[in-house]
């Protein structure tokens, strides 16, 4: 407490101790600096001027003695173009060098003035010297070198020049060296009042130093203080579990955030980032503007905190953030908002974020533990109505499908086709198992199956495939196949169950390994398109014939063959009562199913009096779904265009349900067929009737019993 109480105190020494500082800077600018700076460009100017008259002294002597040679060289008739022209060069120099003194501070000199004017008329007796460019000298055969007009000329202006330049130059020496000591009096003075200054100076900066030394002291206390509270800050953001920062009116995050920010959002940076960006890719863009409109009404004066907190589109969220293993991993987090505010307004929201997946998750497999035990039971009532040895027997062919669904999934591959092509074997494989669980109504195994497809399905629609997009799938296989061995486990104890309740032949014939109920059989088919036909709003019967002749051989490959005709033809083929009343037919459709022998082979009917095929529906949901493109689908043939139906994929219908839209279906079909060596064939006519024709050759049987 008594530290906060001298806070103040401390604070106001230190502004007057700033203050008083500001004073001394702006006095020794004013006082010292300035005049001092104006001294020495003064100081600059004299000694430059000085320099310049000094230098102008011995000129004068120089062109006394040259216009004296010059004069002896005409005497004695010597060459005098060198002395004429060193002439002209001293006399250039002369007057150059004057301009720059009387352009210097000592122009204004009287004596500088009078060596001007003096200077001027020694300028004009030299004229005739500096301006002569004729010949002086002329040869004889009598008298040798003589001297032309012009040479006697330059003769007398030489001498004349002299006797006027000999007697005048001491003069114009004397105002040169008068003026030159005037300059270095001045000079002395200016050096004298500037190291006053500069001592005035130095006494000034040296009480400013002990001002910044003391200042420098209380700035130190200062960031010491500040470096603990520092320190504490970061020690308490380090610590918290929860991520802290705050948005300012820009809607980007401040300087400063605690440790566990970066941990829960898995970056570094976060100073200046804009909220939206931070979130961009974690939550649904519709959840993004809702939550930048939220931390907008916050803002506001008039709303209420406390009433809004209830509409806080964050305060539980699923995000997808990057984990350690380059992948992304679900989490759940709390956000939460709070105003803080400044002296007028408010200044920043306080965010804080929780990562509560630990708790979501508890939540969820405490709701999944109280579902499981129904749903144990569920699947126990679901199994009782199940021969246990069909049951058996479902369960080691579904086994078969995943160990080959395995072998597919771990199949090295580098193309995209290879990827697709990998797609289009899992799908046959789970339509298989999903097709017989809904025959045996094993709910729980034809969901998990769908699951699986839905995976699928999503994987066929990504324009590019990885190794890495069929890693969930492993997953989901071994989901399926520990649900799998969760029937497995319960058939079991059912028929260790049965067996003691029933009699002591049944349980012989049961060691015995007596065949499975097959799969065509009238009551399970209708069964099954009853349930298919309550699901899609329809009605339809079904009508048998020669199935009972089927060879045991025969029943799997061919009760799968129908499993997935008899669901195209409910789904696709039979239509609403209401339709089929409009056109003519009866409120209920009907499915015909023969089987028969002959020495050739065996043949399989299949025929539904529903709505048929349209070749230019089939074309056109090709040429949707990029199989075709529109020349290729123009140039098809009606009976080329109903191959389309036996290609993996294609499906006429948009969205997938648990009962069609995989494009699977036929296409497994067209494979059990392909693998009994047969021939599949299609006929029908639009708004009456579908026909598949399967012809299997008479070897057949013993292939498919080796299979």
């Amino acid at each position: 407490m008594r530290q906060a109480m001298r806070s103040p105190f401390m604070m106001l020494r230190g502004r007057g101790a700033t203050v008083l500082s500001a004073v001394l800077i702006a006095g020794i600018i004013g006082v010292v600096l300035l005049p001092g700076y104006r001294l020495a460009r003064s100081l600059a100017a004299s000694n430059t001027a000085l320099q310049l008259v000094s230098e102008q002294q011995s000129t004068p002597e120089l062109l006394v003695r040259e216009i004296e040679l010059l004069r002896d060289r005409l005497a004695t008739r010597s060459y005098v173009g060198r002395n004429l022209e060193e002439l002209r060069r001293l006399v250039t120099s002369y007057d150059q060098a004057l301009a720059a003194v009387r352009a210097s501070d000592a122009g204004a000199l009287a004596e500088v003035q009078r060596a001007v004017e003096l200077w001027a008329r020694q300028r004009a007796t030299l004229e005739p010297l500096v301006s002569f460019s004729a010949q002086p000298y002329v040869d004889t055969d009598r008298g040798g070198t003589a001297l032309t007009p012009d040479g006697q000329k330059l003769a007398a202006d030489a001498r004349k020049a002299w006797q006027f330049v000999r007697a005048n130059t001491p003069a114009l020496i004397g105002q040169f060296e008068r003026a030159g000591e005037y300059l270095r009096r001045q000079a002395a003075g200016g050096a004298d009042e500037l190291r006053a200054l500069l001592l005035s100076g130095v006494l000034a900066t040296l009480v400013l130093f002990a001002i910044t030394l003391y200042l420098q002291l209380l700035k130190g206390r200062h960031e010491r203080a500040a470096r603990e509270s520092q320190e504490q800050t970061r020690d308490i953001l380090r610590s918290v579990k929860e991520g802290f920062f705050l948005l300012d009116a820009d809607m980007r995050i401040g300087a400063v955030w605690s440790d566990a920010l970066a941990t829960i959002f898995q970056r570094r940076e976060f100073a200046g980032l804009a909220f939206e960006e931070l979130l961009a890719g974690l939550v649904s863009e519709k959840t993004l503007q809702t939550a930048v409109k939220y931390i907008g009404l916050l803002r506001g004066e008039r709303a209420q905190e406390k009433l809004i907190k209830g509409i806080n589109p964050l305060a539980q969220v699923e995000v997808r953030l990057p984990d350690l293993g380059a992948g992304v991993e679900t989490r759940y987090l709390e956000f939460d908002f709070h105003r803080v505010s400044g002296q007028d307004s408010i200044r920043y929201v306080l965010v804080t974020v929780v990562d509560v997946t630990a708790s979501v998750l508890l939540a969820r497999e405490l709701r999944q533990s109280q579902e499981s035990g129904s749903g144990q039971t569920d699947l126990l009532m679901g199994m009782l109505h199940v021969d246990p040895l069909q049951l058996d027997n479902f369960l080691a062919t579904a086994r078969a499908n995943l160990k080959v669904v395995n072998a597919v999934l771990r199949e090295p591959s580098r193309e995209d086709d290879e990827f697709r092509s990998k797609i289009a074997k899992i799908f046959r494989e789970l339509h298989a198992v999903k097709g017989e669980a809904a025959l045996l109504r094993l709910g729980t195994v034809e969901a998990r199956a769908h699951a699986f497809e839905d995976v699928l399905q999503e994987l066929r629609a990504r324009p590019q495939l990885t190794g890495n997009d069929f890693l969930p799938l492993l997953l989901k296989l071994d989901e399926l196949l520990a649900h799998l061995q969760a029937l497995q486990e319960m058939s079991m104890r059912l028929l260790e169950l049965r067996a003691a309740m029933t009699s002591a032949a049944a349980s012989a014939g049961a060691a015995r390994g007596e065949m499975a109920a097959p799969m065509l059989t009238p009551g399970a088919l209708a069964e099954f398109a009853d349930g298919l036909a309550r699901r899609c709003g329809k009605r339809v019967q079904i009508v048998t014939e020669g199935l009972e002749h089927v060879p045991p051989a025969l029943q799997r490959p061919l009760g799968e063959a129908v499993l997935q005709m008899l669901r195209n033809a409910v789904v696709h083929g039979i239509e609403k009562s209401s339709v089929r009343e409009a056109a003519q037919k009866t409120a209920v459709g009907t499915v015909r199913i023969a089987f028969g022998r002959s020495s050739e082979g065996c043949s399989l009917s299949f025929e539904d009096d529903g709505a048929g095929i349209v070749a230019d529906t089939l074309k056109s949901a090709a040429v949707r779904k990029g199989l075709l493109s529109p020349e290729e689908a123009g140039q098809l043939e009606p009976r080329q265009a109903f191959r389309l139906i036996f290609q993996p994929g294609f499906s006429t219908q948009e969205e997938a349900t648990p009962d069609a839209g995989r494009g699977v279906g036929m296409d497994l079909v067209a494979k059990l067929v392909r693998e009994l060596s047969g021939r599949i064939s299609v006929a029908t006519r639009p708004g009456r009737f579908t026909r598949f024709e399967i012809r299997l050759p008479a070897a057949v049987e013993s292939v498919a019993g080796v299979a």
